[in-house]
């Protein structure tokens, strides 16, 4: 997981807008503009698959 990265949290996929691994977060973006700060140990959690260009 890297910042730029696109994860999947139950279903819906997230960027990882930036990463704070010595607190264990992740500030998350969705494609509508809306962030969340989320634990990297959310249940759920897996790298989405990309559309190629």
């Amino acid at each position: 997981m890297a910042q730029g990265s696109a994860i999947l949290l139950n279903g819906v996929e997230w960027t990882v807008e930036a990463m704070e691994p010595q607190h264990g977060r992740l500030t998350l973006a969705h494609a509508d503009g809306h962030r969340e700060s989320r634990s990297i140990r959310w249940p759920d959690c897996r790298a989405a698959p990309r559309s190629p260009p």
